[in-house]
């Protein structure tokens, strides 16, 4: 008990109880014992982000909070599937890559989600609706344009977070990304 505590930071209560024989009440304690876990998790997850081979996941997910995409499926419950697709593409997007063929136009990529979302030609018109759409939402595009292949779609998997929009235009254009996402097919072949 005494090494749970203390993972926690909390042999602090204890030492208290055994010098002066009390102990917070149930409610006291119970919410002592939450921040404490909270903290600690928080504490954990800033420790594993540092770590440079999560270098693209922090742009996308820095604190240790549910992701826009869980905020947003609960706030537009009609883009409950879209949210899950993206999901997908961006744990896909992160995971470990390996050489594939794009079954839709048979380019071998290392980066299957980033060639997918950003190049393949099959996606192509989905993809100009798309940028249409940001172009005539997002001010400062250009910015957004200037940024790599790779930054530019971490941008689109955490909300555009990036770039200072009004509240309407940001759903607008998270709608118009995960609209875009949920069309698009994603099939390869491991080489």
């Amino acid at each position: 008990m005494y090494r749970i505590l203390g993972k926690y930071n909390l042999k602090h209560a204890l030492e208290f109880f055994v010098k002066k024989a009390v102990f917070p009440n149930k409610s006291t304690w119970r919410r002592e014992v939450n921040e404490a876990i909270r903290l600690h998790v928080e504490n954990t997850h800033l420790d594993k982000s540092e770590d440079v081979r999560l270098h693209f996941f922090k742009n996308v997910h820095s604190k240790y909070e549910p992701c826009i995409l869980w905020h947003f499926s609960n706030l537009y419950r009609n883009y409950l599937k879209q949210c899950k697709t993206t999901m997908t593409l961006l744990a896909r997007f992160l995971s470990r890559q390996y050489n594939s063929n794009c079954i839709m136009c048979s380019l071998k990529t290392d980066q299957l989600i980033l060639h997918v979302t950003m190049f393949c030609g099959t996606n192509s018109e989905r993809r100009h609706k798309m940028w249409k759409s940001l172009y005539d939402t997002v001010k400062n595009f250009q910015l957004f344009i200037k940024l790599p292949p790779d930054l530019q779609l971490l941008q689109m998997f955490a909300g555009l977070p990036s770039f200072d929009l009004e509240d309407n235009a940001r759903v607008h254009a998270f709608k118009t990304i995960l609209n875009f996402f949920a069309s698009i097919r994603i099939s390869a072949k491991v080489s």
